[in-house]
């Protein structure tokens, strides 16, 4: 099923510790990132890439059932992942938008589905955030154009944090234990930081 809703995938920007563009990584012979872009198209109605280096993505955003993916770069230069959120927001065509990024191989379809519920089921709230053993997981969440107000006056007083954005807006808090059951495959929340963390994830396949 397709929702009237956008989901935007976060490329990231320099990746330090590791040694190429991690929305490159592949499992399983495929990236991550056409996995996902493949995923949101199914999900959802208007899907969106942030990056600011859109040609390395242009042979893996191609249209999917004649839909677009649309290369969203950043609107302010300002590093981090707040800022390709703001930019995706203020760029989509819906109130609310999906996250993810790019290094999450293991983001399901029954994941993504539930996430979608709980914003449909709480309406008032800015952002539905999972939280995994206490900690909010904000690169797994939806949030609303509500947001990009705050959002906007964080990122220009110099305060990129998301865990210190959600405390100031009006989040939704769900048990992510939903979404951590079982071996790694069914964890969304692992990511990619390191070719140490990438042979962890092969040797659970």
């Amino acid at each position: 099923m397709t929702h009237k809703m956008a989901g935007a995938l976060l490329s990231g920007g320099e990746n330090s510790r590791f040694p190429y563009p991690k929305g490159l990584i592949k499992i399983g012979g495929t990236t991550i990132m056409e996995k996902t872009l493949r995923l949101f198209n199914e999900c959802f109605t208007e899907v969106l890439l942030s990056t600011n280096n859109p040609e390395i993505y242009f042979s893996i955003a191609p249209l999917y059932e004649h839909k677009p993916v649309a290369l969203i770069g950043d609107v302010y230069d300002i590093r981090g992942p707040m800022t390709g959120i703001f930019s995706c927001l203020l760029n989509c065509n819906y109130d609310n938008m999906f996250v993810a990024a790019c290094d999450m191989p293991f983001i399901e379809k029954e994941a993504v589905e539930l996430m979608i519920r709980y914003a449909h089921d709480n309406p008032d709230f800015d952002a539905v955030v999972p939280l995994c053993e206490g900690v909010p997981e904000p690169l797994f969440a939806i949030y609303n154009k509500a947001v990009l107000p705050v959002m906007e006056k964080s990122l220009k007083g110099g305060q990129k944090s998301l865990k210190i954005l959600l405390k100031e807006i009006n989040t939704k808090y769900i048990d992510g234990s939903d979404f951590t059951v079982g071996n790694c495959k069914n964890n969304c929340f692992i990511n990619i930081n390191t070719l140490e963390n990438l042979k962890e994830i092969e040797d659970c396949l």
